[in-house]
């Protein structure tokens, strides 16, 4: 006996049948059956010596065939041939299992890179999308600070120039001499139209209204803008509510605005406009509509143009979070709707 402990084992175990699953790993299905005591007859005792007489080796009836019992122990059944097939087919069918499970855990580790690398990539697209958005915005502040130093130059400086031209120019136009008293008129006529010209260009880059007083002011002065260089009577309706707005939202807003009239009166062949100013305790809302002919919204998107314009206004107000939605269609006149959050009113440079 190669393990004698086993003995202790004789009741559930003296019959063994193993089927391998993985070598490598040595796993197995094992199944153990109980022992199967028997007991044997036999014709005389097979282990008895031969007895030796006087005529020498002899075997007796009585002596050699006498009935003799032995029990066997330590033994359990043979596994039948229907068993072991059996076994064999649990084999397979349990590998099968075990290869779809396998299967499965490494289509669910594949899923979960993947869905790890969509996750990191989207962090990096968000994180990519902020940065832009801060450095447009940075850019944008910038561009609205030089677009105010440039209309300050040029009314101050350059205006102040041609100012102390003129007047240097009034003692020619008393001169006693007609021509040079021609030639200084003309010239003081050309000098107003260029100082003129220079306000208007300061104010059309950032009118001093938007800044000192407000949006709802500088709506006003636009609606003046537009009438006396592009002939559109603009009515301008407000509902008299505090829009604090920061200064650079406020100059988003406003320039939105302006692009949009300076569409309809250059594109829509309206004879009116009416822009609409209101407060809804948590937006600004400008609502722009005429009476022109409209258009196709889609043929903005698809055609080859595009909507540059457009998309100009989307992108800046989507930098303040703000939208802009445009409804229109031919011979129906277009509606057009600017929002932007107001700021709190804890926060400084805001207007009332």
């Amino acid at each position: 006996m190669f393990f004698p402990d086993s003995n202790a084992y004789a009741t559930t175990a003296s019959g063994i049948l193993a089927i391998t699953l993985s070598q490598a790993a040595r796993e197995y299905v094992v199944w153990f059956r109980p022992e199967s005591r028997a007991t044997v007859r036999w014709a005389g005792d097979p282990a008895k010596p031969i007895n030796v007489g006087g005529h020498g080796v002899r075997l007796t009836p009585r002596g050699s065939f006498a009935e003799w019992l032995e029990s066997t122990r330590l033994r359990a059944f043979a596994w039948s041939d229907i068993e072991l097939e059996t076994a064999e087919a649990f084999r397979v069918s349990l590998l099968e299992v075990m290869l779809q499970r396998m299967d499965r855990v490494h289509r669910e580790r594949l899923l979960e890179d993947s869905i790890a690398q969509a996750r990191e990539l989207e962090s990096r697209v968000a994180q990519r999308t902020l940065q832009l958005k801060t450095l447009t915005a940075d850019l944008e502040s910038v561009e609205d600070r030089e677009r105010r130093n440039l209309a300050r130059d040029l009314h101050d400086d350059l205006g102040q120039t041609l100012a102390a031209a003129k007047i240097r120019l009034a003692e020619l136009v008393n001169h006693a001499d007609a021509d040079v008293h021609g030639t200084a008129s003309a010239v003081t006529r050309l000098i107003d139209l260029s100082v003129n010209a220079i306000r208007s260009l300061a104010a059309q880059l950032t009118p001093d209204v938007l800044h000192e007083i407000g949006l709802s002011a500088a709506l006003d002065w636009l609606a003046d803008e537009m009438e006396e260089v592009f002939g559109l009577t603009v009515d301008v309706v407000d509902d008299n509510l505090p829009k604090p707005l920061a200064q650079d939202a406020r100059s988003i807003v406003y320039r939105c605005a302006r692009e949009l009239l300076i569409n309809v009166a250059k594109h829509a062949k309206a004879r009116i406009a009416r822009v609409d100013a209101r407060s809804d305790g948590a937006q600004v809302i400008i609502r722009i509509s005429d009476d022109g002919v409209g258009y196709d919204t889609r043929s903005v998107t698809s055609g080859p143009r595009r909507g540059y314009g457009l998309v100009s206004i989307r992108d800046r107000l989507a930098l303040i979070g703000g939208t802009i939605e445009i409804t229109s269609a031919p011979g129906a006149g277009t509606i057009a709707i600017l929002s932007a959050p107001l700021a709190s009113t804890k926060e400084p440079d805001r207007e009332a």
